[in-house]
């Protein structure tokens, strides 16, 4: 088992903390609008901070009061990135990114917009 440093799993629990704000907004909404909202951000670059790095931890969260799941992926000196993404992408996208040795993701604002998995063969 992996152990995480304290300041990462601090950062986790702010990062958690803004990625809900304003959540109870769209919890209602259909999840194709909230994909069409997400591409228009990244397009119209809304987020202060893009680009692109090495993650050093991955893992999925489960809400167990909604049908949200999200992907989170700690990039060092940049700090935690998600992407909501649904049961069947954690799945696809979950298994592929937990089997994986190496992850780069790039990033709008918080948001993951890319991710790559490395895999030793």
């Amino acid at each position: 088992m992996v152990e995480l440093e304290e300041n990462v799993l601090k950062e986790l629990e702010i990062a958690q903390g803004a990625a809900t704000q304003g959540e109870e907004e769209v919890e209602g909404m259909e999840a194709a609008v909230m994909e069409e909202l997400e591409k228009a951000e990244v397009s119209l670059g809304v987020g202060a901070a893009t680009g692109c790095g090495w993650a050093k931890y991955a893992l999925v969260d489960y809400y167990f009061t909604s049908g949200l799941r999200r992907l989170w992926v700690y990039i060092p000196n940049k700090g935690w990135k998600y992407r909501n993404i649904s049961e069947t992408q954690v799945m696809t996208i979950g298994k592929v990114v937990m089997e994986a040795r190496r992850i780069y993701a790039c990033w709008s604002g918080s948001q993951i917009t890319f991710i790559r998995c490395w895999k030793h063969l």
